[in-house]
């Protein structure tokens, strides 16, 4: 995963979970990764999943993971998978 697949403008930053000020977990260190990193991975592996094994829409798979913004969650999401979300959705 690009180091960047997950980070967001200021402008872009519509995730509504807080972000943690404390130390970076081991795991997370072990993985090279920030805590913000891993989180917003675990949120886009979940929506992968949500995309392809239901029939949600899409806005409502980015606001189950998170995200306000659909298009904040399709860049995220493509930079991660390298597809759209649309691209994954169940058939």
């Amino acid at each position: 995963m690009s180091a960047h697949a997950c980070a967001l403008s200021p402008s872009e930053d519509s995730c509504r979970y807080a972000r943690s000020t404390s130390p970076t977990p081991p795991l997370c260190k072990l993985l090279g990764m920030t805590r913000e990193e891993y989180e917003c991975r675990a949120r886009l592996l979940s929506a992968a999943a949500l995309a392809t094994e239901t029939s949600l829409p899409i806005g409502h798979v980015a606001a189950a993971v998170g995200f306000e913004s659909q298009g904040a969650f399709a860049r995220a999401f493509k930079n991660l998978h390298g597809r759209t979300p649309r691209d994954s959705e169940a058939g």
